[in-house]
């Protein structure tokens, strides 16, 4: 589906827009100070570019649009072509006007402090909007600005802007790892569990540094909104709006609230099969925190802890769990379901199975002193140490 907002007008106010975001947190957040430190002006900015873009997602025009400098000299290039204050402002609101969803980020941010008076800025960005028709833009991007002393505050007096489609959105994708679907990835969250892990995610998404502690907390909040939502599917291609869908269990606001999460920070993010029907596929963290743990706190236990987990899912992802096998033999558990599987299997094949599942209980036990061993039976390793091996089998089916 071709994104309408792809317009003559919508996406270079979209542009333009960004653009003016940007230039507000340079405006409202470094001193008036030539000498102020580069990394000080750069914390500032993100935090009033993050504030600023409160005002975004409230529709607040006014506030948008009093940041510019009101000037013959105020210009916009978009994609090489030039736009004064009035059609900017113009814009502003006609975008706002038939748009249902704005969310914006900056990936990596620069600042330069020119004079007293003025500084320049440059910028990587990814948009996403969604118009009144539910049909929804991705956008990434680059822009460069400069700000000059107001009377009051900093305003923004030119802007240069390139965007592109961004393709990560729009191209169907693998289902990441491939990890399976286990007994620990079966319980969709409650709703009060999803929300609290929404409004921390999105507090600690906001922020500019983490501590290893915050770190932890944001890949385990991400992992519970992940895992309310379904993913892609041979039946919901990632190309439509509606193609990732929310648990039915979630209230419709905090279902979108969490699929505009998902896509924001789409690269935190791998799609999970379900190993069935493919109906209920869903999200799970990458790579991304683990790393960041460990670059920034290496050794640490926060650091450990991510990395465990990833480690737990992958391992378990090779194992079936049956609590009604648990305290039995291999040849015991399948003797109690032989009736169920005479209806698809011979008796012959069924008496081949015991002597695997036992292979496969021996496969778990060693497998599960490594990993325990790895993290020296840590606190967080728990889970592990609590699964039971008797409960560990070779499911069979004949669909």
């Amino acid at each position: 589906m071709k994104p309408s907002i792809l317009s003559r007008l919508d996406l270079k106010s979209l542009i333009s827009l960004t653009a003016i975001s940007l230039l507000i947190g340079v405006t409202s957040g470094c001193t008036k100070s030539p000498s102020i430190q580069p990394e000080e002006a750069r914390r500032a900015m993100i935090g009033a570019m993050n504030s600023f873009n409160d005002a975004l997602k409230e529709r607040n025009v006014e506030k948008i649009t009093g940041h510019l400098l009101n000037s013959p000299e105020f210009f916009f290039y978009v994609e090489g072509k030039r736009q004064g204050y009035d059609g900017t402002v113009a814009q502003v609101r006609e975008l706002f006007a038939n748009l249902k969803v704005y969310e914006s980020r900056w990936d990596t941010i620069q600042v330069s402090i020119l004079s007293p008076d003025a500084i320049a800025a440059s910028a990587t960005f990814h948009v996403i909007l969604i118009d009144m028709r539910r049909v929804e833009t991705h956008l990434i991007g680059e822009v460069t600005c400069t700000a000059v002393r107001g009377v009051n505050e900093w305003q923004f007096l030119n802007a240069h802007a390139t965007y592109q489609p961004d393709t990560a959105f729009y191209l169907p994708s693998s289902t990441g790892s491939g990890r399976g679907f286990n007994a620990f990835d079966r319980e969709i969250p409650a709703s009060e569990e999803v929300r609290s892990s929404l409004e921390v995610a999105n507090r600690l998404a906001a922020k500019n540094e983490l501590t290893a502690i915050e770190m932890a907390q944001i890949y385990f909040a991400e992992k519970t909104v992940g895992r309310s939502v379904w993913g892609p599917t041979n039946y919901r291609s990632r190309s439509d709006v509606d193609a990732v869908i929310f648990s039915q269990f979630l209230d419709t606001t905090l279902g979108n609230q969490c699929l505009r999460y998902i896509r924001m920070w789409r690269d935190r993010f791998q799609v999970v099969d379900d190993h069935w029907k493919g109906e209920e596929n869903f999200w799970e963290p990458t790579l991304y925190w683990a790393e960041q743990a460990e670059k920034h706190f290496p050794g640490s236990m926060e650091a450990k802890e991510i990395a465990f987990d990833l480690e737990f899912k992958g391992f378990m992802s090779g194992f079936d769990i049956d609590e009604d096998a648990k305290g039995k033999t291999c040849e015991q558990y399948y003797k109690d379901n032989l009736e169920n599987y005479l209806d698809n299997f011979s008796k012959e094949e069924i008496d081949t199975w015991p002597s695997s599942c036992e292979s496969i209980r021996r496969q778990f036990i060693r497998g599960r002193s490594e990993l325990l061993r790895k993290y020296k039976n840590a606190p967080f390793t728990k889970v592990l140490q609590d699964i039971d091996p008797t409960t560990v089998v070779e499911t069979h089916s004949s669909c």
